[in-house]
Protein backbone atom coordinates (compact mmCIF):
# COMPACT_ATOMS: atom_id res chain seq x y z
CA UNK A 1 0.00 0.00 0.00
CA UNK A 2 2.49 2.35 1.07
CA UNK A 3 4.55 1.74 -2.15
CA UNK A 4 2.28 3.84 -4.05
CA UNK A 5 2.25 6.87 -1.99
CA UNK A 6 4.52 9.44 -0.79
CA UNK A 7 4.72 9.15 2.86
CA UNK A 8 7.04 12.15 4.11
CA UNK A 9 4.59 14.23 2.11
CA UNK A 10 2.04 13.01 3.12
CA UNK A 11 2.02 13.10 7.13
CA UNK A 12 3.91 16.86 6.53
CA UNK A 13 1.21 18.71 4.22
CA UNK A 14 -0.25 19.92 7.54
CA UNK A 15 2.79 22.31 8.50
CA UNK A 16 2.03 25.62 6.69
CA UNK A 17 5.86 27.21 6.48
CA UNK A 18 7.40 25.66 2.98
CA UNK A 19 10.87 25.93 5.04
CA UNK A 20 10.40 23.57 7.92
CA UNK A 21 7.58 21.59 5.95
CA UNK A 22 10.70 20.64 3.73
CA UNK A 23 12.93 19.80 6.51
CA UNK A 24 10.31 17.55 8.26
CA UNK A 25 10.00 15.34 4.73
CA UNK A 26 13.64 15.48 4.42
CA UNK A 27 14.05 14.08 8.19
CA UNK A 28 11.25 11.55 8.03
CA UNK A 29 13.11 10.53 4.06
CA UNK A 30 15.84 9.60 6.31
CA UNK A 31 14.43 7.47 9.11
CA UNK A 32 12.10 5.79 6.78
CA UNK A 33 15.22 4.77 4.96
CA UNK A 34 17.30 3.83 7.79
CA UNK A 35 14.14 1.27 9.07
CA UNK A 36 14.75 -0.30 5.19
CA UNK A 37 18.02 -0.70 6.03
CA UNK A 38 17.20 -2.03 8.84
CA UNK A 39 15.01 -4.79 7.79
CA UNK A 40 17.76 -5.23 4.59
CA UNK A 41 20.38 -6.17 7.95
CA UNK A 42 17.97 -8.82 9.09
CA UNK A 43 17.38 -10.22 6.03
CA UNK A 44 20.95 -10.75 5.86
CA UNK A 45 21.53 -12.33 9.48
CA UNK A 46 19.04 -15.17 7.42
CA UNK A 47 21.03 -15.47 4.40
CA UNK A 48 24.20 -16.23 7.30
CA UNK A 49 22.04 -18.93 8.64
CA UNK A 50 21.63 -20.11 5.03
CA UNK A 51 25.64 -20.33 4.89
CA UNK A 52 25.85 -21.94 7.88
CA UNK A 53 24.23 -24.58 6.61
CA UNK A 54 26.43 -24.89 3.55
CA UNK A 55 29.52 -24.61 5.24
CA UNK A 56 28.81 -27.88 6.90
CA UNK A 57 29.07 -29.82 3.42
CA UNK A 58 31.02 -27.57 1.19
CA UNK A 59 33.45 -24.61 1.56
CA UNK A 60 32.38 -21.07 1.09
CA UNK A 61 32.67 -19.49 -2.40
CA UNK A 62 34.25 -15.89 -2.15
CA UNK A 63 34.18 -13.73 -5.47
CA UNK A 64 36.88 -10.77 -5.49
CA UNK A 65 35.92 -7.87 -7.98
CA UNK A 66 38.95 -5.90 -8.68
CA UNK A 67 39.07 -3.10 -11.71
CA UNK A 68 42.63 -2.21 -12.11
CA UNK A 69 45.70 -4.45 -11.20
CA UNK A 70 47.15 -1.64 -8.61
CA UNK A 71 43.66 -1.26 -6.55
CA UNK A 72 43.60 -4.98 -4.84
CA UNK A 73 43.60 -4.08 -1.18
CA UNK A 74 41.87 -7.12 -0.15
CA UNK A 75 44.78 -8.74 -1.68
CA UNK A 76 46.10 -10.33 1.79
CA UNK A 77 42.86 -11.59 2.43
CA UNK A 78 42.12 -13.54 -0.92
CA UNK A 79 45.71 -14.52 -0.38
CA UNK A 80 44.96 -15.97 2.95
CA UNK A 81 41.80 -17.70 1.97
CA UNK A 82 43.53 -19.90 -0.65
CA UNK A 83 44.90 -22.06 2.27
CA UNK A 84 41.73 -21.61 4.49
CA UNK A 85 40.02 -24.77 4.09
CA UNK A 86 36.99 -23.08 4.58
CA UNK A 87 36.64 -20.96 1.64
CA UNK A 88 36.86 -20.87 -2.53
CA UNK A 89 38.65 -17.61 -3.80
CA UNK A 90 38.21 -16.63 -7.03
CA UNK A 91 39.15 -13.43 -8.75
CA UNK A 92 37.06 -11.72 -10.96
CA UNK A 93 38.43 -8.58 -12.96
CA UNK A 94 35.71 -6.37 -13.71
CA UNK A 95 35.06 -3.35 -16.61
CA UNK A 96 35.54 0.53 -15.73
CA UNK A 97 32.78 1.83 -18.24
CA UNK A 98 33.86 5.26 -17.89
CA UNK A 99 37.18 4.67 -19.65
CA UNK A 100 36.66 4.54 -23.53
CA UNK A 101 36.62 0.83 -24.86
CA UNK A 102 40.02 0.87 -25.92
CA UNK A 103 41.82 1.76 -22.27
CA UNK A 104 39.09 -0.12 -20.45
CA UNK A 105 40.37 -3.52 -22.46
CA UNK A 106 43.69 -1.97 -21.80
CA UNK A 107 43.49 -2.13 -18.28
CA UNK A 108 41.30 -5.06 -17.62
CA UNK A 109 43.79 -7.30 -19.82
CA UNK A 110 46.75 -5.71 -17.78
CA UNK A 111 45.08 -6.81 -14.84
CA UNK A 112 43.78 -10.14 -16.03
CA UNK A 113 47.25 -11.39 -17.06
CA UNK A 114 49.42 -9.86 -13.68
CA UNK A 115 47.13 -11.91 -11.94
CA UNK A 116 46.57 -15.20 -13.87
CA UNK A 117 50.16 -15.51 -13.70
CA UNK A 118 50.83 -14.48 -10.03
CA UNK A 119 47.83 -17.21 -9.06
CA UNK A 120 48.23 -20.19 -11.18
CA UNK A 121 46.26 -22.51 -9.30
CA UNK A 122 43.09 -19.74 -8.48
CA UNK A 123 40.36 -19.11 -10.91
CA UNK A 124 40.91 -15.70 -12.48
CA UNK A 125 37.84 -14.67 -14.61
CA UNK A 126 37.46 -11.84 -16.73
CA UNK A 127 34.06 -9.46 -16.08
CA UNK A 128 34.01 -8.83 -20.04
CA UNK A 129 35.34 -11.32 -22.89
CA UNK A 130 33.91 -11.17 -26.61
CA UNK A 131 31.77 -8.34 -25.86
CA UNK A 132 29.65 -9.96 -23.27
CA UNK A 133 29.51 -9.43 -19.94
CA UNK A 134 29.71 -12.42 -17.44
CA UNK A 135 27.25 -13.03 -14.90
CA UNK A 136 28.22 -15.10 -11.96
CA UNK A 137 26.57 -14.09 -8.97
CA UNK A 138 24.74 -16.71 -8.53
CA UNK A 139 27.38 -18.79 -8.13
CA UNK A 140 28.82 -16.94 -5.10
CA UNK A 141 27.95 -16.94 -1.57
CA UNK A 142 30.26 -14.05 -0.61
CA UNK A 143 31.50 -11.18 -2.84
CA UNK A 144 34.61 -9.04 -1.85
CA UNK A 145 34.79 -5.66 -3.31
CA UNK A 146 37.06 -2.66 -3.33
CA UNK A 147 34.33 -0.52 -5.62
CA UNK A 148 32.12 1.56 -3.60
CA UNK A 149 30.88 3.06 -6.99
CA UNK A 150 27.90 1.22 -8.79
CA UNK A 151 28.09 3.55 -12.07
CA UNK A 152 31.35 2.90 -12.99
CA UNK A 153 30.89 -0.41 -13.94
CA UNK A 154 28.02 -3.09 -15.39
CA UNK A 155 25.26 -3.69 -13.50
CA UNK A 156 26.73 -7.23 -12.57
CA UNK A 157 29.21 -5.89 -10.61
CA UNK A 158 27.35 -3.52 -8.62
CA UNK A 159 26.35 -3.89 -4.69
CA UNK A 160 22.73 -3.20 -5.96
CA UNK A 161 22.93 -6.32 -8.03
CA UNK A 162 24.41 -8.87 -5.22
CA UNK A 163 21.81 -6.96 -2.88
CA UNK A 164 19.07 -8.07 -4.91
CA UNK A 165 20.60 -11.71 -5.57
CA UNK A 166 20.97 -11.95 -1.96
CA UNK A 167 24.11 -12.82 -2.30
CA UNK A 168 26.50 -11.43 1.07
CA UNK A 169 28.69 -8.69 -0.47
CA UNK A 170 31.52 -7.07 1.82
CA UNK A 171 33.40 -4.17 1.15
CA UNK A 172 37.26 -3.57 1.92
CA UNK A 173 38.14 -0.02 1.16
CA UNK A 174 41.31 0.62 -1.62
CA UNK A 175 41.85 3.74 -0.18
CA UNK A 176 42.46 4.68 3.81
CA UNK A 177 39.41 6.79 4.71
CA UNK A 178 39.11 9.46 7.30
CA UNK A 179 40.65 12.34 5.20
CA UNK A 180 38.82 14.02 3.05
CA UNK A 181 35.50 15.73 2.46
CA UNK A 182 34.70 13.99 -0.70
CA UNK A 183 34.41 10.74 1.74
CA UNK A 184 30.79 12.23 3.26
CA UNK A 185 29.64 11.85 -0.36
CA UNK A 186 31.44 8.26 -0.44
CA UNK A 187 29.56 7.62 2.89
CA UNK A 188 26.28 8.81 1.46
CA UNK A 189 26.46 5.90 -1.52
CA UNK A 190 23.73 3.81 -1.50
CA UNK A 191 26.28 1.03 -2.69
CA UNK A 192 28.20 1.70 1.43
CA UNK A 193 24.82 1.14 2.42
CA UNK A 194 23.86 -2.06 0.75
CA UNK A 195 26.77 -3.87 1.78
CA UNK A 196 26.36 -6.34 3.92
CA UNK A 197 29.63 -5.54 6.14
CA UNK A 198 32.12 -2.90 5.38
CA UNK A 199 35.60 -3.90 7.16
CA UNK A 200 37.07 0.06 8.44
CA UNK A 201 40.45 1.01 9.21
CA UNK A 202 40.05 2.53 12.67
CA UNK A 203 37.46 3.87 15.04
CA UNK A 204 37.96 7.58 13.80
CA UNK A 205 36.85 6.67 10.25
CA UNK A 206 33.89 4.44 11.75
CA UNK A 207 32.50 7.33 13.88
CA UNK A 208 32.60 9.53 10.90
CA UNK A 209 30.96 6.98 8.99
CA UNK A 210 27.96 6.59 11.82
CA UNK A 211 27.75 10.54 11.52
CA UNK A 212 27.24 10.53 8.07
CA UNK A 213 25.91 6.96 6.62
CA UNK A 214 22.12 6.69 6.23
CA UNK A 215 21.85 3.32 7.99
CA UNK A 216 24.63 4.93 10.63
CA UNK A 217 27.18 2.36 9.83
CA UNK A 218 25.10 -0.53 11.59
CA UNK A 219 27.26 -2.73 8.56
CA UNK A 220 30.65 -1.87 9.83
CA UNK A 221 33.23 -3.09 11.35
CA UNK A 222 36.29 -1.66 12.95
CA UNK A 223 39.36 -4.63 11.99
CA UNK A 224 42.30 -2.39 10.64
CA UNK A 225 43.51 -1.44 7.25
CA UNK A 226 44.19 -5.08 5.63
CA UNK A 227 45.64 -3.57 2.41
CA UNK A 228 48.80 -2.54 4.15
CA UNK A 229 49.35 -6.47 6.07
CA UNK A 230 51.07 -7.40 3.05
CA UNK A 231 54.00 -4.69 3.37
CA UNK A 232 54.86 -6.51 7.15
CA UNK A 233 56.76 -8.98 6.00
CA UNK A 234 58.92 -6.84 2.54
CA UNK A 235 62.32 -6.95 3.35
CA UNK A 236 63.97 -3.48 3.44
CA UNK A 237 67.49 -3.23 2.31
CA UNK A 238 70.38 -0.92 3.79
CA UNK A 239 69.83 2.58 1.84
CA UNK A 240 73.29 3.23 -0.43
CA UNK A 241 70.94 5.71 -2.39
CA UNK A 242 68.73 8.04 -1.78
CA UNK A 243 65.85 7.12 -3.33
CA UNK A 244 62.10 9.54 -3.36
CA UNK A 245 58.75 8.71 -4.73
CA UNK A 246 57.23 11.35 -6.72
CA UNK A 247 53.27 10.70 -6.73
CA UNK A 248 50.86 12.45 -8.46
CA UNK A 249 47.27 12.63 -7.97
CA UNK A 250 44.87 11.94 -11.11
CA UNK A 251 42.34 14.97 -10.46
CA UNK A 252 44.46 17.52 -12.42
CA UNK A 253 40.80 19.35 -13.28
CA UNK A 254 40.54 21.59 -10.89
CA UNK A 255 37.60 23.23 -12.61
CA UNK A 256 35.80 20.25 -12.14
CA UNK A 257 33.20 19.19 -9.20
CA UNK A 258 34.72 16.64 -6.31
CA UNK A 259 37.45 15.63 -5.32
CA UNK A 260 40.56 18.06 -6.26
CA UNK A 261 43.82 17.42 -4.69
CA UNK A 262 46.48 16.94 -8.02
CA UNK A 263 49.11 19.82 -8.42
CA UNK A 264 50.84 17.99 -11.20
CA UNK A 265 50.23 21.13 -13.59
CA UNK A 266 52.13 23.56 -11.68
CA UNK A 267 54.87 21.16 -11.04
CA UNK A 268 55.29 18.92 -14.03
CA UNK A 269 58.12 20.97 -15.36
CA UNK A 270 59.94 21.01 -12.04
CA UNK A 271 59.52 17.50 -11.93
CA UNK A 272 61.50 17.31 -15.20
CA UNK A 273 64.26 19.28 -13.49
CA UNK A 274 64.42 17.42 -9.95
CA UNK A 275 66.25 14.32 -11.85
CA UNK A 276 69.09 16.45 -12.90
CA UNK A 277 69.25 18.86 -9.74
CA UNK A 278 69.79 16.02 -7.98
CA UNK A 279 71.79 13.44 -10.04
CA UNK A 280 72.47 11.46 -6.92
CA UNK A 281 69.18 10.75 -6.10
CA UNK A 282 67.02 7.63 -7.63
CA UNK A 283 63.50 8.97 -8.27
CA UNK A 284 60.66 7.01 -8.70
CA UNK A 285 57.98 8.25 -10.66
CA UNK A 286 54.66 6.54 -9.22
CA UNK A 287 51.55 8.16 -10.99
CA UNK A 288 47.98 7.52 -9.80
CA UNK A 289 46.79 5.27 -12.46
CA UNK A 290 44.04 7.36 -14.07
CA UNK A 291 46.33 10.29 -14.33
CA UNK A 292 48.01 10.01 -17.53
CA UNK A 293 44.41 8.46 -18.91
CA UNK A 294 42.72 12.09 -18.14
CA UNK A 295 45.44 13.97 -19.37
CA UNK A 296 45.44 12.11 -22.99
CA UNK A 297 41.79 13.29 -23.56
CA UNK A 298 42.17 15.75 -26.30
CA UNK A 299 40.52 18.77 -23.34
CA UNK A 300 43.93 18.25 -21.60
CA UNK A 301 47.30 17.59 -22.76
CA UNK A 302 46.53 14.93 -25.70
CA UNK A 303 48.17 11.64 -26.18
CA UNK A 304 51.43 13.54 -28.22
CA UNK A 305 51.94 15.31 -25.41
CA UNK A 306 51.89 12.79 -22.76
CA UNK A 307 54.38 10.70 -24.53
CA UNK A 308 56.84 13.52 -25.07
CA UNK A 309 56.13 14.42 -21.33
CA UNK A 310 57.15 10.88 -20.28
CA UNK A 311 59.86 10.81 -22.70
CA UNK A 312 61.91 13.36 -21.43
CA UNK A 313 61.40 12.30 -17.76
CA UNK A 314 62.53 9.12 -18.69
CA UNK A 315 65.70 9.99 -20.02
CA UNK A 316 66.94 10.69 -16.83
CA UNK A 317 68.93 7.92 -16.04
CA UNK A 318 67.94 8.07 -11.77
CA UNK A 319 64.57 7.91 -12.30
CA UNK A 320 62.61 5.12 -13.36
CA UNK A 321 58.81 4.94 -14.04
CA UNK A 322 56.47 2.57 -11.91
CA UNK A 323 53.19 1.01 -12.91
CA UNK A 324 53.33 -2.28 -11.21
CA UNK A 325 50.38 -3.55 -9.59
CA UNK A 326 52.10 -4.11 -5.96
CA UNK A 327 54.54 -0.45 -4.79
CA UNK A 328 54.89 -1.54 -1.18
CA UNK A 329 58.45 -2.74 -2.03
CA UNK A 330 59.18 1.04 -3.48
CA UNK A 331 57.80 2.05 -0.43
CA UNK A 332 59.38 0.20 1.97
CA UNK A 333 62.54 0.70 0.37
CA UNK A 334 62.56 4.29 -0.23
CA UNK A 335 63.81 7.41 1.91
CA UNK A 336 61.16 9.80 1.34
CA UNK A 337 57.56 10.22 -0.54
CA UNK A 338 56.97 13.59 -2.32
CA UNK A 339 52.94 13.65 -3.05
CA UNK A 340 49.15 15.11 -3.42
CA UNK A 341 48.08 11.85 -3.81
CA UNK A 342 44.40 10.41 -1.50
CA UNK A 343 45.23 7.29 0.12
CA UNK A 344 49.14 7.33 0.26
CA UNK A 345 48.88 10.35 3.01
CA UNK A 346 47.74 7.66 4.87
CA UNK A 347 49.07 4.50 4.07
CA UNK A 348 52.96 6.15 3.54
CA UNK A 349 52.72 6.29 7.13
CA UNK A 350 53.44 2.54 7.50
CA UNK A 351 57.23 3.35 6.13
CA UNK A 352 58.08 5.58 9.18
CA UNK A 353 59.47 7.55 6.84
CA UNK A 354 59.04 11.53 6.00
CA UNK A 355 56.75 12.85 3.45
CA UNK A 356 56.22 16.31 1.83
CA UNK A 357 52.38 17.25 0.45
CA UNK A 358 52.26 19.28 -2.59
CA UNK A 359 49.23 22.10 -1.60
CA UNK A 360 48.41 25.07 -3.61
CA UNK A 361 47.39 27.38 -0.16
CA UNK A 362 46.85 26.81 3.07
CA UNK A 363 43.23 27.13 2.50
CA UNK A 364 43.20 24.16 0.83
CA UNK A 365 43.41 22.10 3.87
CA UNK A 366 40.27 23.47 5.12
CA UNK A 367 37.94 22.90 1.86
CA UNK A 368 39.10 19.53 1.00
CA UNK A 369 40.07 17.67 4.29
CA UNK A 370 38.41 16.50 7.28
CA UNK A 371 39.66 16.71 11.29
CA UNK A 372 41.30 13.53 10.91
CA UNK A 373 42.82 14.16 7.66
CA UNK A 374 43.89 17.61 9.16
CA UNK A 375 45.53 15.82 12.10
CA UNK A 376 48.00 13.34 8.91
CA UNK A 377 48.77 16.30 7.57
CA UNK A 378 50.11 17.82 10.64
CA UNK A 379 52.42 14.93 10.73
CA UNK A 380 53.76 15.56 7.49
CA UNK A 381 55.76 18.37 5.54
CA UNK A 382 54.32 20.78 3.22
CA UNK A 383 55.03 22.38 0.42
CA UNK A 384 53.57 25.07 -1.39
CA UNK A 385 55.81 25.93 -3.67
CA UNK A 386 59.19 24.91 -5.65
CA UNK A 387 61.53 26.61 -2.93
CA UNK A 388 59.67 24.44 -0.24
CA UNK A 389 59.59 21.39 -1.67
CA UNK A 390 63.78 21.77 -2.58
CA UNK A 391 64.04 22.64 1.16
CA UNK A 392 62.52 19.20 2.07
CA UNK A 393 64.94 17.69 -0.20
CA UNK A 394 68.08 19.30 0.63
CA UNK A 395 67.11 19.50 5.11
CA UNK A 396 64.45 16.33 5.56
CA UNK A 397 65.72 14.13 3.13
CA UNK A 398 70.04 14.20 2.59
CA UNK A 399 70.82 16.25 5.82
CA UNK A 400 68.22 14.32 7.64
CA UNK A 401 66.57 16.88 9.90
CA UNK A 402 63.37 15.23 9.93
CA UNK A 403 62.14 17.63 13.23
CA UNK A 404 58.82 15.70 13.69
CA UNK A 405 59.83 11.93 13.24
CA UNK A 406 59.31 10.36 16.85
CA UNK A 407 55.91 12.68 16.88
CA UNK A 408 54.99 11.57 13.34
CA UNK A 409 55.64 7.68 14.54
CA UNK A 410 54.04 8.11 17.67
CA UNK A 411 50.68 8.87 15.78
CA UNK A 412 51.00 6.44 12.88
CA UNK A 413 51.20 3.83 15.82
CA UNK A 414 48.13 5.02 17.37
CA UNK A 415 45.86 6.01 14.67
CA UNK A 416 46.77 4.76 11.47
CA UNK A 417 48.14 1.37 12.04
CA UNK A 418 45.57 -0.17 14.40
CA UNK A 419 45.82 -3.80 14.71
CA UNK A 420 48.66 -3.71 11.71
CA UNK A 421 49.74 -6.39 10.28
CA UNK A 422 46.63 -8.22 11.66
CA UNK A 423 43.68 -6.54 9.89
CA UNK A 424 43.62 -9.74 7.44
CA UNK A 425 43.40 -12.31 9.96
CA UNK A 426 40.37 -10.13 12.08
CA UNK A 427 38.61 -10.78 8.92
CA UNK A 428 39.13 -13.98 8.67
CA UNK A 429 37.90 -14.90 12.14
CA UNK A 430 35.06 -12.40 12.13
CA UNK A 431 33.81 -14.57 8.61
CA UNK A 432 34.77 -17.70 10.63
CA UNK A 433 32.72 -16.81 13.42
CA UNK A 434 29.62 -15.89 11.33
CA UNK A 435 29.82 -19.37 9.24
CA UNK A 436 30.86 -22.32 11.50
Amino acid sequence: MYSKINLPKLLTFYIPNKFWRKRARETLKKKLKYIDYIKQNKRYEKGLISLKEVAKNEKIKVLFCIIYDAVFPAKPLFEKMINDDLFTPVLLIIPDLTQDQENMLKHLNKAYETYKAKYEDVTVLKGYDEEKYLDVANNFHLVCTANPYDNITHEFFTSRYFKDKQVLSFFVNYAYQGRTKHEHVLFNLESLNNFWMIFVENNEVQNIMQEVMPNKAINSMVVGYCKMDSMYKIEKFEEKKIKIIIAPHHTVGSEKEGLKLSNFLLYADFFLELPKKYPLIDFIFRPHPLLFVTLTQDNFWGKEKVDNYLSKLLANKNITYSTEADYFDIFINSSALIHDCGSFLAEYFYTDNPQCYLLRNESAIDEEFLTFGKEMLKHTYHAYNETQLIDFIDNVVIAKKDAMKQQRLDFANTYIKYNYPNATQAIIDFLRQKLI
